[in-house]
């Protein structure tokens, strides 16, 4: 048993130590970091496709991003690389933010033999089995007939002798590989105070083993909150939190800084407009308004109604003493519409399309 939960414990640990280290390599095997960007990224170029680019573009690189250090993170020279390098940024940032917390709530294994506590059963059995063997009184001081002659047996090994045995050859072992491998408290120390420290000894055994249970209902039941194990999440792992914190505490503090960094936050938020060209809107309100435009409208009287295809059927009605309707006006015109802004169709009240125009909104 020992053996399997030590290869499953380690196979746990390798695979996911490898899934973080991995998240920084691409296909070729390089690593690279938030700086490694620059220059490289294309379809078919680079070694950290990716990866954004921190060092902001010169003014120059800013109007012609092909000449700065987002050069290569394009093929297109319709798309502009500096703004590509800012989509990097953000898509490196969700990925990298996914990739601690999953290294901070998906905490190491606990150990099944300190689950199981089985110096309790050693204890036991050393208790129970003891008298029956090495431990027994039977033969301390007894007279035995041999062939005729009383042989007295004097033989009593003392009540411990089960004890000592079972403490060299299993607890021992037990303890010894526990604290090495597990020395702090379940859920890789986050349930503080809670853990089961196998004895080395017969007689210090505890007597009461319930960690099984209460690991389960603290894991299940404590959730994201204000209380341990665990902390209130947007304190913890939000990405501002995330800019001064590391949270991989459990069981041991990361060596290594994760890549939540200020220098790729302000990449994918464009700091300042520092790494991406503002591009403004081209309106191109000089064709669509006269020189004399205002709020009622621009250039309407040089704008010809435009037909739609639909046919509108106008009656008009009024209503004579008696309150019976009277149709007064009847007609059909084409419908129409005006391309520029804040003009509108007007048909002059009348079937014919000769006089249609285009008025300035009143």
């Amino acid at each position: 048993m020992d053996r399997q939960e030590l290869i499953k414990n380690i196979l746990i640990f390798v695979v996911c130590a490898a899934i973080p280290v991995l998240s920084f390599f691409d296909s070729s095997g390089i690593a690279h970091s938030a700086g490694v960007g620059c220059g490289v990224g294309g379809k078919s170029k680079g070694k950290a496709k990716g990866v954004p680019c921190a060092t902001p573009p010169p003014p120059t690189a800013l109007d012609d991003p092909s000449t700065g250090p987002n050069a290569e993170k394009t093929d297109s020279p319709m798309c502009d690389a500096n703004f590509m390098n800012q989509i990097y940024a953000k898509a490196f940032l969700e990925a990298e933010r996914e990739v601690v917390v999953a290294n901070s709530i998906i905490l190491k294994p606990d150990s099944v033999l300190e689950y199981a506590c089985p110096d309790q059963n050693m204890a036991r059995i050393a208790e129970d089995a003891g008298p029956i063997f090495s431990e027994s009184d039977r033969w301390s001081t007894d007279n035995i007939d041999v062939v005729g002659d009383s042989v007295t047996i004097d033989v009593f090994m003392g009540d411990t002798r089960l004890d000592s045995h079972i403490e060299n050859m299993t607890l021992s072992t037990m303890v010894t590989y526990a604290n090495s491998e597990f020395p702090h408290d379940f859920l890789a120390n986050a349930a503080s105070g809670d853990d089961h420290n196998l004895s080395g000894t017969v007689s210090g055994v505890a007597g009461v083993c319930d960690h099984m249970y209460n690991i389960n209902h603290i894991a299940k039941c404590e959730d994201f909150g204000l209380n341990p194990p665990f902390i209130e999440f947007e304190a913890f792992y939000s990405t501002p939190a995330l800019e001064s914190t590391d949270p991989r505490l459990l069981p041991v503090t990361c060596p290594a800084g994760h890549q939540v960094t200020t220098a790729a936050i302000e990449v994918a938020k464009n700091e300042d407009w520092t790494y991406a060209a503002n591009d403004p809107i081209v309106t191109n309100f000089e064709i669509t308004r006269d020189s004399n435009y205002s709020a009622g409208g621009g250039n309407c009287e040089n704008s010809d109604p435009i037909p739609t295809g639909v046919i509108v059927y106008f009656k008009q009605y009024d209503q004579d003493p008696a309150g019976n309707p009277i149709l007064v006006d009847e007609y059909e015109y084409e419908d129409k519409f005006c391309s520029n802004p804040a003009c509108y169709f007007e048909n002059n009240s009348n079937a014919g399309g000769g006089d249609d125009t285009c008025e300035p909104q009143p």
